[in-house]
């Protein structure tokens, strides 16, 4: 797969950025001017603690998480929402790395569309900044559902991705599709899902021929008849280069089954097989990971649950073969409080590790779990 022409991801970006504040500024005109029939609202949504740790009783990650809420909505023609997170992260006890995360999510839909062409679509983006705008995510997803017959619901999504995983690796682009069914048998005993998505990853790749773009600004100043003087200048130069060359294509195919046993407690079965193709101009590279998981929850009471798992883990590409477990505690000491400790052989990469979270659903719209 090759672009039939350069392409200028961070421009994309900086559009869908200017889109979405095009909108918000347009929204805020109404309201101010007493449009009829717009009604938003701003609420904190939720505030969130985790903690992970190691087997060997080490600290390795806690997170803080707090969001912010905010829904507007013109009638029926037009529904936005978005939901502002800031996640502060500490990093490993023994040598402490800190860092936060801002993450703006976003959402448009529309009835008026919905039930004249009876469907229920939608747009949905997301951007993640880190340590200060050197590591980003922007994210775009169209899509589409649609019922059929009532037997089961087909789930159409396109996403494009642009990603910059540090200063000192270069962009990538994705670009792909999902393709989704699922339903129920059984009088909703049986519940299933069936996911095929398809994803062409571009990276950006140094082209010594585009040159380097530097900016300076220089502001100088002086106080007090020169009995103070500043100057400062902020500068920045960085290789230009927009050609983005095909690195990964990936195909995954996931199936998944959820059987009721008795009311309180659920069978999950689950399937999937990832297959990647690793690019470059001398050569390629496939490899096939399958990944098998069993669990059963179980619910005694409607104030915590429990749940097991039991995972196999195939990789052609590295030669492995794994099997591993997990358990989970979750409590719900209120309607909108969720708690819940988690202990497995894989939840830090290839090391044991816990894991305690708490939630707290600060809007108290909907609650986790009724009491």
């Amino acid at each position: 797969m090759n672009p039939s022409k350069t392409l200028k991801p961070l421009n994309r970006a900086h559009s869908v950025l200017i889109l979405f504040s095009s909108v918000l500024g347009s929204a805020d005109i109404l309201a101010a001017s007493g449009g009829s029939g717009l009604n938003y609202s701003v609420s904190p949504t939720f505030f969130n603690t985790e903690l992970i740790a190691k087997s060997e009783d080490e600290l390795k990650e806690a997170r803080l998480n707090s969001s912010l809420g905010i829904s507007l909505s013109g009638s029926d023609f037009f529904q936005l929402s978005m939901n502002y997170k800031m996640l502060g992260r500490l990093e490993n006890a023994k040598a402490p790395i800190s860092s936060i995360d801002q993450i703006l999510n976003a959402s448009v839909q529309s009835n008026v569309l919905d039930n004249l062409f009876n469907i229920k679509a939608g747009i949905r983006a997301n951007s993640i900044v880190r340590r200060g705008g050197e590591n980003y995510s922007y994210k775009v997803t169209p899509g589409f559902s649609k019922s059929i017959h009532d037997f089961a619901k087909l789930n159409v999504k396109y996403n494009f991705e642009l990603t910059k995983p540090s200063q000192y690796k270069s962009v990538k682009e994705t670009r792909g599709y999902s393709l989704g069914l699922k339903g129920q048998l059984d009088f909703g005993n049986i519940h299933w899902n069936s996911v095929y998505s398809q994803a062409s990853v571009f990276q950006e790749l140094l082209d010594e021929s585009k040159g380097v773009r530097d900016v300076t600004v220089k502001l100088d100043g002086k106080l007090n008849q020169d009995a103070l003087s500043w100057t400062s200048v902020y500068s920045k130069s960085s290789i230009e280069n927009d050609v983005l060359t095909p690195a990964e294509d990936t195909e995954v195919i996931k199936i998944q089954s959820r059987y009721r046993i008795v009311p309180q407690m659920h069978l999950e079965l689950s399937s999937s097989k990832k297959r990647k193709t690793l690019l470059s101009s001398l050569d390629q590279r496939t490899g096939n990971e399958i990944h098998h998981a069993a669990g059963i929850t179980w619910s005694p009471s409607t104030d915590y649950s429990l749940a097991f798992n039991v995972n196999k883990f195939d990789s052609t590409e590295l030669h492995q073969e794994d099997y591993y477990s997990s358990g989970k505690i979750v409590w719900f000491p209120q309607s909108n409080l969720e708690m819940s400790f988690g202990y497995g052989d894989k939840l830090l990469k290839d090391s044991r590790g816990l894991v305690i979270n708490a939630t707290l659903d600060l809007d108290n719209r909907k609650g986790f779990h009724p009491k």
